[in-house]
């Protein structure tokens, strides 16, 4: 991961992200965290948190089913 983060002093215009989530991550992942308003703060609070301390520039969420039951 720091060799790919590392990339960026060679090219500053490079952006990295990371991606989370994909069909294989259970649904009530997300239905948990988008159930109400300090729920998703917290996602973002913490998610921010973790994408600044290591250096990454975005997050890519992969929901695949937003509006599938259980």
């Amino acid at each position: 991961m720091y060799e790919l983060l590392g990339l960026k002093n060679a090219n500053p215009l490079l952006k990295v992200m990371i991606s989370v989530g994909g069909p294989d991550l259970d649904n009530a992942f997300w239905s948990n965290m988008t159930s109400s308003a300090s729920a998703r703060l917290t996602f973002i609070y913490t998610t921010t948190a973790f994408l600044q301390r290591l250096g990454f520039d975005g997050l890519d969420v992969s929901w695949f089913y937003p509006n599938a039951d259980g």
